[in-house]
């Protein structure tokens, strides 16, 4: 069962991530222009209530847990924190990017 859910939950990560990276990506060339930054955070799985609630969380847990670098999940404050980093003037030179903030799950 690990190993089935281990991929279809990567195959679905995978296929989100390409969108997102897509729309972002043309998004940005379009309204750059205008001075708008068009930017995006793909995260982790986050230690929430909304995950806990998935079935089979804990085998879901436990797999994406011993695959990340960080071993561990991400906090909602830890998402946030990136969120507000793209939202400052720090941030003002990046444009069409989507920032993976996954404690290294997408290096492995």
């Amino acid at each position: 069962m690990r190993g089935w859910l281990n991929a279809a939950f990567t195959i679905a990560l995978i296929g989100l991530c390409w969108g997102l990276i897509f729309v972002v990506g043309y998004l940005a060339v379009e309204l750059a222009p205008r001075g708008i930054a068009v930017n995006a955070v793909s995260g982790g799985m986050i230690d929430s209530d909304t995950m806990r609630g998935f079935p089979q969380y804990e085998i879901l847990r436990d797999t994406i847990v011993q695959r990340t670098p960080a071993m561990r999940l991400g906090t909602p404050e830890e998402l946030a924190d990136v969120v507000q980093f793209l939202c400052t003037e720090r941030a003002r030179w990046i444009f069409g990017q989507t920032l993976i903030a996954d404690g290294g799950f997408s290096l492995v």
